[in-house]
């Protein structure tokens, strides 16, 4: 794949002063607020991955060849 470079004169540098402490007020903080129906979605969602987490460990999922070379070959991954 070749990507051609862009060639613009025009400058991608704002033209007039932007005072940095509009950007930076560390007062203002943006806050959001979850209805009680999403908190209690959220909830429910978390409590069906751990019971599908308890189920996998109840069968030996976790501990079939297939799932334990996927881990190895991870753990082996995130230290070469």
């Amino acid at each position: 794949m070749n990507i051609p470079k862009i060639h613009s004169d025009k400058s991608i540098v704002p033209s007039t002063f932007v005072d940095s402490t509009l950007r930076t007020d560390e007062n203002k903080r943006d806050e959001i607020t979850l209805s009680s129906q999403a908190q209690a979605q959220f909830v429910k969602s978390k409590r069906k991955n751990l019971d599908i987490i308890q189920q996998r460990i109840d069968s030996g999922w976790y501990f079939t060849r297939n799932v334990r070379e996927q881990i190895a070959t991870v753990l082996f991954n995130s230290v070469v």
